[in-house]
């Protein structure tokens, strides 16, 4: 069973190196939408 589990999370950890290497600019402008459309946002600028 943890043969299993360590398998999916080396796989999602390639997948976000991946993601995070090949599109930067595309999680970080997605990133800055989240953020912006947060409660947290929406509080800390009123």
């Amino acid at each position: 069973m943890s043969d299993i589990v360590s398998f999916f999370l080396g796989m999602l950890t390639i997948i976000l190196l991946l993601l995070i290497f090949w599109y930067p600019s595309t999680m970080i402008s997605s990133f800055k939408e989240i953020y912006k459309n947060s409660i947290c946002y929406n509080i800390c600028t009123g």
